[in-house]
């Protein structure tokens, strides 16, 4: 089936387009394989609209809070999800809870944005949240909620990229032999394992294959939250190195807590409050991590450890494609762009690599010359 009125490919991926209220067309959430599907949805999505008994132009906030998950966040994966829950539950609605949707106004907006001058939040999350709060009035606008978006007249300002750090790789390992029992083993999992920060503490020993050196991602843990890894393609096994088997078979030998659905790494809290939980990773981050790291000179943070996992595969020249597996990437392009860490030492080796082939292909021009 081809294309529509009300959908569109680009890629390899259809897209739906459906009416709101005003007669405006919209993106919906999500992509589809067919030009049915996202028809389908887009149509779906019209039907809702029209159908609705909610006083659209009437919600509170709390009440548009709930449509916003169901119309926009539908589509999208769990853990952008729960990134956007966090945004607007921790730094939207303490400003605007109280108000009618209708009658927030640029000031409200402003009140959001200079709130966030007082926190210890990084440029780039500020951003964030900036770039999210103007989505979240847009989608009001385009669902008719509300007449005029009231962050529609603030600039953001992109904060510029920070230079890519070159991963010290002695020094990391060196930091791993000297760190003992709990940091030495999370350490090993970030490095080794190229984990993400909330994997580590979310395993179990039934997660792990020590004799076919196979580790299975199924559960993180963030925040006092147990929930299922932030992708599909997140949620999968992989085969790890023998250094990680190996510390990890150590750790199981002299550990009390060894049976399948014991954690990995249980919670050093003995208090009722904690017990049966894994490893406040946070904590351990803040307490542990980083005076084991101003040791070695390091300003590492846990994603610089994956990113230095990736940097080791790239070193040995593995193909992109097994890099991608290996970090348990949705899309090869976020290796690419993310990840894939280009240094000095890397253009001088290309450089000198294209003057050798160039080299050799005169030569062998010289001696067919010769020839003649």
């Amino acid at each position: 089936m081809g294309r529509t009125k009300n959908t569109f490919q680009r890629g390899k991926w259809w897209y739906g387009k459906y009416k709101d209220t005003n007669g405006e067309w919209h993106q919906i959430g999500g992509k589809f394989t067919t030009s049915k599907q996202a028809g389908d949805a887009a149509k779906a999505k019209e039907d809702e609209l029209k159908n609705r008994n909610l006083d659209i132009e009437n919600l509170t906030v709390e009440e548009f809070i709930q449509l916003f998950g169901k119309d926009y966040d539908g589509g999208l994966r769990k853990g952008t999800k729960m990134s956007h829950e966090i945004k607007i539950r921790k730094y939207l609605f303490p400003h605007i809870r109280r108000k009618m949707l209708n009658d927030i106004t640029p000031i409200d907006v402003q009140r959001i944005f200079n709130s966030l001058k007082n926190t210890d939040l990084s440029i780039s999350y500020k951003y964030e949240i900036q770039k999210f709060t103007k989505q979240f009035f847009n989608v009001a606008h385009q669902l008719g909620c509300i007449k005029r978006n009231p962050a529609f007249s603030f600039k953001l300002k992109k904060p510029s990229e920070k230079p890519r750090k070159k991963p010290d790789h002695k020094a990391i390992v060196s930091m791993i032999e000297y760190a003992e029992g709990d940091d030495r083993d999370l350490i090993a999992c970030y490095y080794y394992g190229g984990m993400r920060k909330s994997e580590s503490p979310g395993l179990k020993w039934k997660d792990i294959d020590l004799e076919n050196h196979i580790i299975n991602i199924r559960r993180q843990y963030c925040r006092g939250n147990i929930s299922e890894p932030k992708a599909d393609s997140s949620k999968t096994q992989y085969r790890v190195p023998k250094e990680l088997i190996r510390i990890l078979e150590n750790r199981k030998k002299l550990s009390k807590q060894n049976q399948p659905d014991d954690w990995v790494f249980p919670s050093r809290d003995k208090s009722s409050k904690f017990h049966g939980k894994p490893i406040d990773i946070d904590g351990w981050y803040k307490n542990h991590y980083k005076p084991i790291r101003t040791k070695f000179g390091l300003d590492c943070t846990l994603t610089d450890l994956r990113k230095a996992y990736e940097n080791v595969w790239k070193k040995f020249n593995q193909d992109l494609a097994i890099r991608r597996k290996q970090m348990r990437h949705s899309d090869i392009r976020t290796t690419m762009k993310y990840y894939d860490y280009v240094d000095d030492e890397d253009t001088i080796a290309a450089v000198e690599g294209f003057d050798t082939y160039i080299r050799s292909l005169k030569s062998e021009i010289r001696n067919i010359k010769r020839a003649k």
